[in-house]
């Protein structure tokens, strides 16, 4: 640090806006992952909280009942992959 002059770091006005002009200093990744899940909502029914201490009023619990996922590269080919529970109670985060 001592052979280099302090850089004077100047931010945009607030408001502004910025763009990337040097696209030939991209740099590829090699892939990219696009992925989803579906939920269905279950009721939960639970005592009621105690109102002395913080607490989250918990009524819902998210049931994964499907997830697809897809690669993309320009290197190779990749097929989506998806998954779909059979029965309502079948839990597709876990089944896979």
């Amino acid at each position: 640090c001592n052979n280099n002059d302090p850089d004077n770091i100047v931010m945009p006005e607030k408001g502004a806006s910025i763009q990337f002009k040097k696209y030939q200093r991209e740099m590829k990744v090699p892939f990219v992952v696009y992925a989803d899940f579906e939920s269905i909502l279950k009721p939960i029914h639970i005592c009621e909280p105690d109102p002395e201490e913080s607490f989250t009023n918990i009524y819902q619990k998210h049931i994964p009942i499907g997830f697809c996922y897809y690669i993309k590269s320009d290197f190779m080919q990749f097929t989506p992959v998806t998954h779909t529970a059979q029965n309502g109670n079948e839990n597709a985060a876990k089944s896979s």
